[in-house]
């Protein structure tokens, strides 16, 4: 079994919380993920490529 990075619970974390300002993924969204996380995108990569194994 593959545990996730703690940087990448953070941004699942981050990315449930941002939907208490924006409830769609719009770039109103993205924009309040990347100003905690700039680095989001490979977060959300790493999740793509290993999410299948959590």
């Amino acid at each position: 079994m593959t545990r996730a990075p703690l940087p990448v619970l953070h941004y699942v974390a981050l990315h449930e919380a941002a939907h208490l300002l924006e409830l769609n993924h719009s770039p109103r969204y993205w924009a309040h993920v990347a100003r905690v996380m700039p680095d989001w995108q490979a977060h959300r990569a790493w999740l793509r490529t290993h999410g299948h194994t959590l």
